[in-house]
């Protein structure tokens, strides 16, 4: 779905810059059902409507994640769609949380999981369990949920029966899910150590309203070993420590996947609707909860504010970057020195290639945060541009031209730069660790039938490589040709067209 609503809003803003129209698309979605939920929460108090529309402005307009990559100021170009998803997770804990009518809530809850689903299947359970948790706890109609279920799925069901579209997304994620299981185990310690500050205030924040509300909780409990038992299991699943205990799980579990995004603003909702138990003027017993309170809340929305200041303060420093054939994906400006930077480590890849190539077959980067460096994508935009230079030139010169074509890279920009058509079932986005998956005999079909595949060499890599032997070990014979000092190209042979 990310890619369609990106779609749409480069229909309407042709000339959007493309991180900002990523970022903003979700909007689409987010922003109307957002209004809903204010509109309701104002109802009963404009304070907690305002409370609640101030993060969401704040992540919605900032495409800024909580996490420094790189130590110059700057608008992060990953992570969108994990962006994407924590800011509909919000909305939803919104939705379940400050919406009383029950069948409304439940209309815009199963909204906003379908939405997830077509978007971040990760993001798409945790809303599942939400959701389950408000139906539980009475805050939306168990009718009206079931309803608005099967109505998001006969759309679903036909859109499947007509392109196998649900299935093949589905057995993708299966897929990915095994390839990535023992990396996922993996990063909870990860977690714990970026979101400290604000992961454990919460958990003492958990705590200690429990604490307080220990005779209530103790009763409640009890009610569960004696014939009350649904009505004390709903007065469980409704009680606030529950929901921080819920969200903060949620968001915690959502951020093993997301390094540095916004997964735990999750945790606004509960704590506005926490602050109703502490009406001002707060005295000894009150004053705790709301310092932990302030600890959990605080921090990202410091870090995402800070960093966008620092973006907008630097930027009359900056320089563009040369690379029109890349549209609105080259809008982009760095440091002067970083441009320098990058141009002497461009002439020193390819003066050196077999030292990288080296490199390369040991599994040995450049640097260790080559990824994370600017001066690299920079060169990537730069070697870009001549290798879409270097095509044209060759399509004149042999009076032929290259319809299909693709980049045995991580990702494939030629197909956009050029207008060109691009392979279809092969990967987006080809991470030998993470995405890449075993070339079926369609992928195979679609590269073996490219008019060109084209090879990147500043630098050689690991990675770069294992794309290429994925690719190409099936391939027939090709022509190689030198495009330019850091990509080849492999061209059907004239006898084979």
């Amino acid at each position: 779905l990310g890619y369609y609503l990106y779609l749409a809003v480069t229909k309407i803003f042709p000339q959007a810059h493309t991180l900002l129209a990523v970022h903003f698309s979700v909007l689409i979605i987010a922003l109307p059902i957002m209004a809903v939920i204010v509109a309701q929460s104002a109802q009963k108090s404009r304070r907690e409507a305002l409370l609640l529309t101030i993060p969401f402005i704040i992540f919605g307009l900032l495409p800024v994640n909580t996490v420094d990559m790189y130590q110059s100021p700057g608008l992060d170009g990953f992570g969108n769609y994990n962006r994407h998803g924590a800011l509909l997770l919000y909305v939803l804990a919104c939705a379940f949380l400050f919406v009383d009518n029950k069948k409304l809530a439940a209309v815009l809850g199963i909204i906003v999981i379908v939405t997830l689903f077509l978007i971040k299947i990760t993001a798409a359970i945790i809303g599942a369990i939400l959701l389950i948790l408000a139906v539980v706890a009475g805050r939306a109609s168990v009718r009206l949920s079931a309803i608005a279920v099967l109505a998001c799925t006969i759309p679903l069901l036909i859109l499947e029966w007509r392109t196998a579209l649900i299935s093949n997304y589905v057995s993708d994620i299966v897929h990915l899910v095994r390839m990535n299981t023992e990396f996922l185990q993996t990063r909870i310690f990860t977690v714990l150590s970026l979101k400290f500050n604000v992961i454990l205030p919460a958990a003492f924040l958990i705590l200690m309203v429990a604490w307080q509300d220990r005779d209530a909780i103790f009763r409640t409990v009890k009610g569960l070993l004696q014939s009350e038992r649904w009505t004390a299991f709903r007065a469980l699943a409704n009680h606030d420590a529950m929901w921080l205990l819920a969200l903060l799980i949620g968001g915690t579990t959502y951020e093993k996947q997301n390094t540095g995004s916004h997964e735990l603003i999750l945790l606004w909702p509960a704590i506005v609707m926490l602050m109703r138990r502490y009406p001002l003027p707060w005295d000894a017993r009150t004053i705790p909860v709301v310092a932990l309170a302030a600890f959990v809340v605080i921090p990202t929305p410091v870090a995402v504010l800070h960093r966008a200041v620092r973006v907008v303060a630097s930027m009359p420093k900056y320089e563009p970057v040369a690379a029109p054939l890349l549209g609105p994906i080259a809008r982009v400006s760095v440091k002067p020195e970083i441009i320098e930077q990058a141009r002497a480590f461009l002439a020193y890849y390819i003066d050196n290639r077999a030292g990288f190539e080296r490199l390369a077959s040991r599994n040995v980067l450049p640097s260790y945060i080559v990824f994370s460096e600017i001066d690299f994508y920079v060169n990537w935009m730069v070697t870009s541009q001549q290798a879409a230079e270097a095509v044209l030139r060759y399509e004149a010169e042999n009076k032929v031209r290259l319809e299909k074509i693709m980049t045995l890279d991580f990702v494939d920009v030629l197909p956009f730069m050029l207008k060109r058509t691009p392979l279809r079932g092969v990967s987006i986005g080809n991470d030998p660790d993470r995405t890449l998956a075993n070339t079926d005999a369609t992928a195979m079909a679609e590269i073996e039938a490219a008019d060109a595949l084209l090879v990147p060499l500043c630098p050689p890599t690991n990675a770069r490589n294992s794309i290429f032997l994925a690719y190409t070990k099936k391939l027939g014979p090709r022509d190689v040709v030198a495009l330019t000092p850091c990509f080849n190209m492999l061209v059907k042979q004239k006898s084979s067209r």
